[in-house]
């Protein structure tokens, strides 16, 4: 790897907004804010900018409209642009992407980002002076912050735990005392440095299911249109139901996509996330790639790809390696649905309490879990209560996504790009409007009604085949599914 090639890839993607000028460790641009402030962005990051008066927006990252799929970036700040920071908020829902939008209005400046957090804002008030950036290693590179001396900090960031977390964070936090993460649902005004939870903020009313399906059919089929509009993609499809609403979404542009699935460590030929795609893609006369990503990954990339950041998963190299090599010209589409608390914590009848969290989690060894999660309850429980929102649905959208969901897109910026189609919250918000019987384990009512008004043939092939889904399917039709899952997580006290 050539030097100009290793330089590139430092901190690629990155961003810091200084509160003066500094030696930038990145290959750059460079824009004035309020003030002595200056935002410093790395060459390849996608920055736009609108502005009409006094109000400016800059745009780190893309916007898609699912109503409008030819409009671009710039047409998206235009139509979302408004001097009232509630309307703009608002204006904000519809849309998806992976993004952090720096709202300046006269001497107002505040900080928001996408739906569950992707692109990521942390901060630290260092020395009395504000500083922001993409991520926490770059940041405390910059400030000479060293990591937590804090021994339950470390006794986590030390464990199999923080591993088996893909290396991520619990809440807030980061293995830097001094610096933290805005999480989803909230702002953060720069002016007074406070953060300020702006979602939700109306109550959701429970709607009819094949109202709710026409509508995330119409806004998932315009996402995934309005992506690859703009970008070459490649989707991952694997046995289960998102990747599969996903791929019947481009039933009208299956020519634009280019089909795969990566070949894990514990994956053979036989495997249900090879042989069910496989099968379905046949079906469906489309191509279907299975990709090694167990490669040998050159030394420079390494080195780089851990100074980038130093609590990197060593797991993610291989494939973000292979994702560099191959397919960095290409946008990669996850699914993950920021609704899915039922689907991962499915005991929802369980006392909501810190150390009830932290188990779920599998994190009850750990104080500043629980902790945390009792300062999370206190600060959400009313929210949810006035507005309808399951805290269990809440804290998988703002604990486990926002740390454990989108972790390797930080890593993987030095290869690639990742967007969500999912990620809006409009879109979410549907998902959090049907009962919640019809977003459940093991039918998924609402996924499936989705999948038939897109492409009603993806659905000839079953989702997740086997014994499990069997009879899990069984259970729930004879009405015993709940009393097995109440005996399952017994230990969560409390019916």
């Amino acid at each position: 790897m050539n030097e100009k090639v290793s330089t590139k890839l430092k901190f690629r993607n990155q961003y810091i907004l200084a509160p003066h000028s500094i030696d930038c460790p990145f290959l750059f641009n460079s824009l004035s804010l309020l003030g002595s402030s200056v935002l410093y962005t790395h060459v390849d990051l996608k920055v736009t900018q609108y502005a009409k008066g006094e109000l400016r927006l800059i745009l780190l990252g893309d916007m898609f409209d699912y109503k409008k799929t030819g409009n671009d970036n710039k047409d998206i700040l235009k139509a979302i642009s408004d001097e009232n920071f509630s309307r703009f908020l608002k204006n904000i829902n519809r849309y998806a992407g992976r993004f952090v939008i720096i709202y300046q209005n006269g001497d107002m400046l505040r900080l928001i980002h996408d739906t569950t957090a992707a692109r990521k804002v942390y901060y630290s008030n260092w020395q009395d002076k504000l500083w922001f950036a993409s991520q926490p290693h770059l940041l405390a590179g910059i400030l000479g912050i060293n990591r937590s001396k804090n021994r339950e900090s470390l006794k986590f960031y030390e464990s199999k735990d923080f591993v088996r977390l893909f290396n991520s964070n619990i809440g807030n936090f980061t293995i830097y005392d001094e610096i933290r993460q805005l999480l989803p649902n909230h702002f953060l005004d720069v002016n007074s440095f406070t953060v300020t939870r702006y979602w939700p903020n109306k109550k959701i009313e429970y709607q009819p299911i094949n109202e709710v399906a026409k509508k995330c059919a119409q806004m998932i089929e315009g996402f995934m249109e309005s992506i690859t509009n703009r970008y070459n993609v490649m989707l991952p499809v694997t046995a289960g139901k998102d990747s599969r609403i996903l791929l019947a979404a481009t039933k009208r542009f299956t020519d634009k996509v280019f089909y795969y699935v990566n070949k894990g460590d514990s994956m053979n030929k036989e495997s249900p996330d090879i042989t069910v795609p496989r099968e379905l893609l046949s079906k469906l006369d489309l191509e279907f790639n299975i990709l090694n990503p167990n490669i040998e990954v050159d030394e420079d990339f390494k080195k780089i790809y851990y100074q980038n950041n130093t609590l990197a998963s060593s797991s993610f190299l291989p494939l973000i390696y292979n994702y560099y090599l191959n397919f960095e010209n290409r946008v990669n589409l996850p699914g993950n649905i920021a609704s899915a608390g039922f689907e991962v914590y499915k005991n929802r009848r369980m006392k909501i309490t810190g150390k009830n969290l932290a188990k779920l989690n599998q994190l009850s060894q750990f104080g500043i879990a629980e902790n945390y999660y009792n300062k999370w309850i206190l600060e959400s429980q009313e929210v949810c209560r006035k507005h309808n929102v399951n805290m269990l649905n809440l804290f998988y959208w703002e604990e486990r996504l926002a740390n454990w969901g989108t972790q390797i897109q930080i890593e993987k910026d030095i290869a690639q790009e990742d967007i969500n189609p999912f990620n809006s919250r409009d879109l979410v918000g549907l998902f959090l409007s049907v009962h919640p019987k019809y977003i459940s384990i093991p039918f998924f009512k609402l996924h499936r009604r989705i999948i038939k008004i897109l492409w009603p043939e993806v659905l000839q092939i079953p989702i997740n085949p086997g014994r499990r889904t069997t009879l899990l399917k069984l259970f729930k039709s004879i009405g015993i599914l709940d009393i097995y899952y109440r005996l399952k997580y017994s230990r969560l006290n409390n019916y």
